[in-house]
């Protein structure tokens, strides 16, 4: 049985492991360093789809390495101290993989079975109904590395419709990619407007809008009607600067322009509210921290602590050409924390 809020219902382990900060992020709340994203699932699928029919291979090597270097360096913060010493000895690993994959749930990743474990030699886990498998399984591969202090190597493959094995195995080589995939980190606008909070657990009152499924491990918005994830905002953003150096400047053309659609439903989906749905939207989703103006044909945004500017921009583009009818000209700026784009 999952426990759950009296109050607003959410599995206790969201609010025990996620902060929603007044700033427009969400950290995690043992390693505050640690930034996540609510990331939308037909936009996130889209995206990674078109990019491997255009890229091939390079993008699963590309989001496996990030992931698991950002899930190595925050779990590696989760065990800092004595804690450490115990998750990982010989009595404590098996227990700490246990609570690791308890954190499915939070993230909807998907419902996780350990099938296998080997101490310091290897890990087998199923999981059924997972969104992308390079992502968890640069999450596993992440967890091994850090918990059982191995360098390692992984692999994955569907064995019924619906679940897909994941398996970790120790090696005695670095892995290549070791010095890439570096957390991109930029300061912070602490600032922020406190969201209304639930009595029981501290979180946002607006987070009921997304339904937990205990059994499925899913997480559903019962606004836009559609499946999302909790994902690593520094993994992203470390994936991406990555890709970029791989393929140059196009590849920020091309993330901006896949994001478009979506944008262009949610201006259908709400009209002129558009704008006023996204600003929380946004926040909500650790996104960033956003105001706008609207004049006329003019639209000037603020966000302070924003995710990675090609998504914004092609959302936010995508919701000014359906409501106003017309592709916008853009212009962006970033001053430290803070990202304007100007559309006329």
């Amino acid at each position: 049985m999952v426990k759950v809020c009296k109050t607003c219902k959410i599995p206790s382990i969201v609010s025990r492991d996620q902060v929603w900060n007044p700033n427009g992020t969400i950290v995690a709340k043992e390693v505050p360093t640690f930034r996540l994203a609510v990331m939308e699932w037909p936009q996130f699928s889209n995206l990674y789809t078109s990019l491997e029919k255009t890229f091939g291979e390079v993008i699963p090597n590309c989001f496996t390495q990030g992931t698991r270097k950002n899930a190595k360096t925050y779990i590696d913060g989760l065990l800092a101290g004595p804690i450490g010493y115990v998750a990982r000895s010989s009595l404590g690993s098996r227990k700490a993989y246990d609570t690791l994959v308890e954190t499915c749930l939070g993230l909807g990743y998907g419902r996780p079975t350990i099938k296998d474990y080997k101490r310091k030699e290897s890990i087998t886990v199923d999981i059924e109904d997972t969104v992308y498998p390079p992502l968890f399984l640069g999450d596993l591969r992440g967890a091994f590395e850090s918990v059982d202090r191995v360098h390692n190597q992984g692999r994955y493959e569907a064995i019924s419709k619906t679940t897909t094995r994941f398996t970790v195995e120790a090696t005695d080589k670095e892995d290549p990619l070791e010095d890439r995939f570096n957390t991109y980190d930029r300061h912070l606008d602490l600032t922020g407007r406190e969201p209304e909070r639930c009595k029981g657990c501290g979180l946002p009152v607006a987070l009921a809008r997304f339904k937990w499924d205990d059994k499925a491990f899913h997480i559903n918005d019962s606004v836009l009607g559609e499946r999302v994830f909790l994902f690593g905002f520094n993994d992203i953003i470390a994936i991406m600067h990555e890709l970029e150096t791989l393929v140059g400047d196009m590849m920020r053309g091309m993330v901006r322009e896949m994001t478009v659609p979506y944008g262009r439903e949610i201006g259908k989906k709400f009209g002129t509210k558009a704008f006023d749905f996204t600003v929380e939207d946004m926040r909500l989703k650790g996104m960033g921290l956003a105001y706008y103006e609207w004049d006329d044909n003019n639209v000037k945004w603020e966000i302070s602590n924003p995710f990675y500017t090609p998504i914004l921009d092609g959302k936010l583009s995508g919701i000014y050409e359906e409501v106003l009818g017309r592709a916008p000209k853009v212009d962006l700026k970033r001053e430290g924390a803070v990202l304007t784009i100007t559309m006329i």
